[in-house]
């Protein structure tokens, strides 16, 4: 079961026994259904909390941050302890095997 949180709910609206059947929470670090939006950096904090209620209740659930994504944040959210970004246009515009390989230098260092 998955759980989204929009740009504007805080991480503690989980209700902590919803936690533990969880696979997956969303985290939107942009406002849901306008594409090409910067990703707003104010979802560090976000991630930062629901990793902690994520070790709280002993859930094993996936964070996946899906926004406004570049390679620039894939270090920073991986240690914050997202496992997935969802990206869309900083892979699709222009050339995608160019953007395609610095998501993954991203990944490797």
């Amino acid at each position: 079961m998955g759980f989204a949180l929009d740009l504007n709910t805080p991480a503690e609206n989980i209700h902590p026994k919803l936690l533990i059947s969880l696979d997956v929470v969303l985290v939107m670090s942009v406002h849901a259904g306008f594409g090409g939006q910067d990703f707003d950096e104010r979802v560090y904090a976000k991630i930062t909390k629901l990793h902690k209620l994520k070790q709280e209740s002993g859930s094993d659930f996936a964070i996946i941050v899906d926004g406004g994504v570049k390679p620039k944040y894939i270090k920073p959210l991986t240690k914050l302890g997202v496992s997935e970004v969802v990206v869309g246009r900083s892979l699709l515009s222009g050339k995608i095997e160019e953007n395609l390989q610095q998501f993954n230098d991203q990944l490797k260092t």
